[in-house]
């Protein structure tokens, strides 16, 4: 994009060998939530109710990195008045007073972390019949907010099973609770975006499986992994910021515990957070994750070793083209990153990725990022080994960086400007190459765009939670708030991403392995409104792989 003026956008053409695979875009794990429908009929059958145990860390000002509440609410001590326990919208009082719900006299239990302990019983019907469910729900003292994710990471495994009685009318009902029950949840602030905790135990040979929910800002990214190693089963879980209130917890439990669909229950759980929170249902669906297990894994085809293709499609389709998005995934392991082009060199003048490719020996290349309108200088720093493209950095927050200077560093990493401790000269110091660029998503996992009219396609750079490196085409026209949900939404476990390119100029080219892709843009508001351009446009710079293997000619 010339001038830094507008971000422009690309269609997708077939070449003579261009083969383009079409596949799904859930993730898949390794129990889904029909092992738990299946352990939670097998209980009601055997005249056992369903239980569900909510571990609650109240909200403190004082030893949580969250924006400061007013101080009644935020006195993590305190659960009466706390923002997740006693106010209008916490957990107790929500449940309360809720018409769905009965608070029973329960004994707080023995751990003095814990604050405060209620039990509530309610129906549900369940396949047309009314079946038992009670939610046991603690609240943790908001200082001991590790504690509390280290007990939710055990329930969530199967550990720590704990009895707990409560009297129901007249008669005394024994619950199986902590790693007992059938679904735990987590509600308050997504502590491990401060706090280091050791792998969750895994769950042990015969454990029985436990749905596991957590209502916490951008859960997804920090939890999934977790959850999976430790065995559970992640039911719900969120994509972006958020309020933890109990109502969604309430819709959740209740569509959860009726036998729904794990996708009715994200339903369900937009449909709450949007009539308190006016956000649009659009976007509260996109907020929450779930895993639909009726819908086949993301269909990873191998090109080559360390390097793969896969096709995802917009869950909120565009009303231009196929709404399919293609991501091509490569190991930095096996793989070494190169930057080329006009500002890195003199007199290379500008080409298509597919030249680009064909005259450096290149496996694959996409853009490096936007440039002036000398059709020649990168907009942002940009530096590859010994070679200066432009060293003066801009106001863009996002750094893809890569050849270590030192063991023990990632050898591909995407760094936020705005993130503590990292600078510039921190990641020169660590990295002898390094490209900036406008920034989509925040580590890890944060969409840093607001709603908007302008939608165009993209061409980005990623990077997954295993360290890949990810490069991202869309031919169908997305603003980038929506492109940067449906990618957090879509599975592939992407942590960052930044802008490069967009309209005739944004293109992606592949050749390996018998498969020959090339992507070129078209569509932008304001620009190029059209889906009909097939042409690579020539750029200045591209960011290109290699197998490690081979040796760079020298740039």
């Amino acid at each position: 994009m010339r001038n830094g003026a507008r971000p422009s956008v690309f269609s997708l053409r077939r070449l003579g060998a261009l083969v383009l695979f079409h596949l799904a875009t859930s993730v898949a794990i390794a129990l889904d939530d029909s092992h738990v429908q299946a352990r939670v009929d097998g209980d009601l059958v055997a005249g056992k109710p369903i239980v569900a145990h909510v571990i609650v860390a109240l909200c403190d000002n004082a030893h949580q990195g969250i924006v400061p509440v007013p101080a009644s609410l935020g006195n993590g001590r305190d659960p009466a008045s706390n923002l997740y326990w006693g106010a209008r919208y916490g957990v107790r009082t929500y449940f309360k007073l809720s018409e769905h719900w009965r608070t029973l006299k329960s004994e707080r239990p023995s751990d003095h972390r814990i604050l405060d302990r209620v039990v509530f019983f309610g129906t549900i019907e369940r396949r047309k019949v009314q079946v038992p469910v009670y939610v046991v729900a603690d609240a943790w003292d908001g200082a001991e907010i590790g504690a509390a994710l280290e007990a939710f990471q055990a329930v969530a495994a199967g550990h720590s099973p704990e009895v707990v009685r409560v009297r129901n009318g007249a008669r005394e009902v024994t619950l199986d609770a902590g790693g007992a029950a059938h679904l735990v949840a987590f509600v308050g602030h997504n502590g491990l975006m401060d706090l280091t905790l050791k792998d969750p135990e895994p769950a042990g040979v015969g454990a029985r499986p436990v749905a596991s929910v957590v209502l916490a800002c951008a859960s997804k990214p920090f939890f999934l992994d977790r959850l999976l190693r430790a065995g559970s089963s992640p039911l719900l879980l969120t994509t972006g910021l958020m309020a933890p209130e109990a109502y969604t917890l309430d819709a959740v439990l209740r569509s959860w515990s009726g036998g729904e669909s794990p996708e009715k229950i994200r339903d369900a759980a937009a449909g709450a957070y949007d009539k308190f929170q006016r956000c649009g249902i659009n976007a509260a669906r996109r907020l929450f994750w779930v895993d639909p297990p009726s819908m086949a894994a993301i269909d990873w085809r191998t090109l080559s070793q360390g390097m793969d293709l896969a096709t995802i499609v917009a869950h909120q389709p565009s009303d231009v083209g196929d709404s399919r998005i293609v991501i091509l995934r490569i190991d930095p392991a096996l793989w070494d990153l190169e930057l080329r082009g006009s500002g890195l060199t003199k007199g290379s003048g500008a080409r298509s990725a597919k030249t680009w490719c064909k005259e450096g020996g290149l496996t694959a290349c996409i853009n490096a990022g936007m440039f002036a309108s000398d059709f020649r200088t990168h907009l942002g720093y940009l530096r590859f080994r010994e070679h200066d493209g432009t060293p003066e950095t801009n106001a863009y927050q996002s750094i893809a960086a890569f050849d270590p200077r030192r063991g023990g560093l990632p050898p591909f990493r995407m760094l936020d400007l705005d993130a503590p401790g990292v600078t510039m000269g921190s990641i020169t110091h660590d990295y002898a190459s390094a490209v900036q660029n406008l920034r989509l998503i925040k580590r890890p996992g944060s969409n840093r765009w607001g709603r908007q009219a302008k939608r165009w396609s993209e061409a980005a750079l990623g990077e997954d939670a295993q360290g890949r490196i990810l490069f991202i085409v869309s031919r169908s026209p997305f603003s980038m708030n929506e492109l940067n949900l449906e990618l957090l939404d879509s599975g592939i476990g992407i942590v960052a991403a930044q802008h490069l390119e967009g309209g005739p100029e944004a293109q992606l080219y592949v050749n390996v392995g018998g498969t020959e892709l090339e992507l070129v843009g078209s569509f932008e508001t304001g620009f190029q409104e059209s889906d009909k351009n097939d042409v690579a446009w020539p750029v200045p710079n591209i960011l290109g792989v290699r197998p490690k293997a081979a040796k760079s000619d020298g740039q």
